[in-house]
């Protein structure tokens, strides 16, 4: 972590390690929407740590299954049940 101007910058690797993820999965899903800053003397891109804080802050919510309900009635309406054991039956 550097300080410049008041303001706390963190690298790429420290992102990653701070989210127990991949340099790789960091870039991909969360340095893109991250602003680049390039502190003097800084060969590779530094992120503001309250951009990365804020990131932080993001929920994810996983979505439950919900039990499926078929009402016969509303779903089989007009339908035919055709009985296959009949006798001399054929299924063209």
């Amino acid at each position: 972590m550097i300080e410049y101007d008041g303001e706390q910058y963190v690298t790429a690797a420290e992102v990653a390690r701070r989210f127990k993820i991949s340099r790789g999965t960091c870039y991909s899903n969360m340095l893109q929407y991250m602003h680049e800053c390039y502190l003097p003397g800084r060969k590779n891109a530094m992120y503001r740590l309250s951009e990365v804080e804020q990131f932080s802050q993001v929920r994810i919510v996983e979505k439950q299954a919900q039990p499926l309900a078929l009402n016969a009635d509303r779903h089989y309406q007009g339908l035919e049940v055709v009985n296959f054991d009949q006798p001399g039956l054929k299924i063209v």
